[in-house]
């Protein structure tokens, strides 16, 4: 078994899949879970997840699977649809969503339109055996192309050099990502949405006519047409359904897919979206997984043989030592973390470097706390920025807990909120209307607190639902607690209690009230004078 005796050949990869796909990491490294196999199996056709939990990284490995199999795969961005071009459809439409829905689908089927032209061309469809019906398709697939200047009509007749003209309608971004058709002026008719019925009839017509032709689109990045805007809104509305109706349509050749934020999905309310109930895979990561991304990660970068794939934990105690203040650092690293993929790789390469600065051969527990406060103070920037759009006042209000408890009651957090009430709602009069429970709601929905109920610490990354159903009932939660990620970039309170001993004691507690109890036990014999650090929930028993 060969081991590195030091930690400068090990990386943990980078925090952005794009980047790990443009330098071939991804490909060694991607975890192919049970999710990714729905999606891979057609199951699905709407991947949502919070920022960071891996979106991106199932669709560039999703394009590269399907390629491999001989399909052609179409990555595309939201920048697709243009605002000349939506001004254009608008009049042909009665409402917002409609209109949207109209423009996705122009889009889309232009798209497939194009791509089963150049299929055509490489076949050299001059000789390609097409019944007179089916050249029928062919021409009514061209004319509309050339109507609404996608393609030149002088080139009607000239479809052999079409691969050349295709440059003209995409334009690549670094790693592959495509940024947009570039539209002209697109014809304004009151029946658009028929002439797109007919030009989807005879796409239907064709594609299955040839046998070998596959194709899927890949939809991410649409998080960045999310804004403040109301029309952001029927925006993403109407890609969703447009992609659900075109997969409706075609038979399994032909396929779209959808990557999107959990957090806006949520956010959206329009009557079809029970629709989506069974095509939606919702991301999440048990510490199992996340542990096996990781280890792969550091064995793969650091070249690392000898290991089985299943010896996890074995490959984690060569990267890392096992304890971090008597608790697993596995576990003492995702415990920080809302189980994202984005934030145990942060977490590992910053403490990776610190390792690595102090010449170690493993990651120790002192490097593990070390990296611990900046990540904090990322993970609370970058928890502001995930919901600046829908929370615009999210970093004041946490600004709250500044120097707070790490766990808190009700009665405590509303002392705190009443406080700060005033400025809070001059510089953001909307929070009138934002009262204590549903702010306990809206910070648990994000992540930024837990509940403790029946002894159980419960987290919104335990399950997505949770802010409904344990929020609910308020009475039945013993204690909020306050996400550790945060606890540095806070500065939250411990107390520190000096206590002489004068016996032999086990524990000491210090409770919500400030006063403690002692339990007798056999750890500290004789006159000792010991330093006990506990916090307000009770759960941290200090020995001495």
């Amino acid at each position: 078994m060969q081991r590195s005796s030091t930690l400068y050949g090990v990386s943990f990869g980078k925090d952005d899949a794009a980047m790990d796909a443009k330098q071939g990491f991804l490909d060694k490294v991607f975890l192919k879970t049970s999710f990714y196999h729905r999606v891979r199996t057609g199951q699905k056709f709407l991947v949502t997840g919070r920022k960071g939990s891996g979106k991106t990284a199932i669709c560039l490995s999703l394009k590269n699977a399907l390629e491999a199999e001989g399909r052609t795969t179409i990555l595309a961005t939201s920048k697709l649809l243009s605002v000349p071009k939506m001004q254009q459809i608008k009049g042909t439409s009665i409402n917002d969503q409609e209109r949207f829905e109209t423009s996705w689908r122009y889009v889309f089927l232009v798209k497939i339109s194009i791509e089963l032209l150049r299929n055509l061309d490489l076949r050299d469809y001059e000789f390609f055996d097409l019944d007179s019906h089916e050249k029928k398709k062919l021409r009514e697939i061209r004319s509309f192309l050339a109507r609404n200047n996608e393609i030149d009509k002088s080139l009607w007749r000239k479809m052999s050099s079409f691969f050349n003209l295709f440059s003209k309608f995409s334009a690549k971004l670094p790693g592959g990502v495509e940024a947009g058709i570039e539209t002209r002026q697109i014809e304004t008719i009151y029946d658009l949405s028929s002439m797109l019925d007919k030009l989807e009839e005879c796409i239907i017509g064709l594609s299955t006519r040839l046998n070998d032709f596959n194709l899927a689109i890949l939809v991410d990045e649409i998080d960045d047409i999310w804004d403040s805007t109301e029309e952001s809104k029927p925006l993403i509305i109407g890609l969703l359904n447009s992609i659900r109706k075109l997969n409706s349509s075609f038979s399994s050749n032909i396929v779209l897919l959808a990557f999107l934020r959990s957090d806006i999905w949520d956010s959206l309310s329009f009557s079809d979206k029970d629709k989506f109930r069974s095509e939606d895979e919702r991301i999440s990561w048990s510490d199992e997984d996340l542990k096996v991304l990781i280890t792969t990660r550091g064995m793969t970068s650091a070249k690392l043989t000898g290991f089985q794939t299943n010896e996890v934990d074995l490959i984690w105690k060569t990267l890392f030592e096992s304890y971090v203040d008597q608790k697993d650092s596995f576990k003492y690293i995702t415990d920080r973390t809302l189980k994202r993929p984005r934030e145990v790789i942060q977490f590992c390469n910053l403490a990776l470097s610190i390792a690595q600065d102090n010449n170690n051969t493993k990651i120790s527990q002192q490097d593990i706390k070390a990296a611990e406060a900046r990540y904090s103070t990322w993970k609370l920037d970058d928890l502001v920025n995930e919901f600046k759009i829908q929370y615009p006042f999210l970093r004041d209000v946490l600004g709250i807990f500044q120097g707070f408890d790490k766990s808190f009651s009700k009665k405590r957090i509303s002392e705190r909120y009443k406080e700060a009430q005033k400025f809070l709602m001059e510089r953001f009069p909307e929070l009138i209307s934002l009262d204590l429970d549903l702010l306990l709601q809206l910070l648990f929905a994000v992540g930024f607190i837990g509940a403790k109920v029946n002894g159980s610490e419960i987290y919104v990354h335990d399950d997505p639902d949770r802010p409904r159903i344990i929020l609910a009932h308020l009475e039945n939660i013993e204690a909020f607690l306050v996400h550790p990620a945060f606890h540095l970039a806070l500065g939250l309170r411990q107390f520190i209690v000096q206590i002489n001993f004068n016996n032999s004691f086990n524990n000491i507690i210090i409770n919500q009230s400030g006063n403690f109890n002692v339990n007798m036990g056999q750890v500290v014999q004789g006159d000792q004078i010991g330093n006990v650090v506990i916090d307000q929930s009770s759960q941290d028993k200090g020995k001495s």
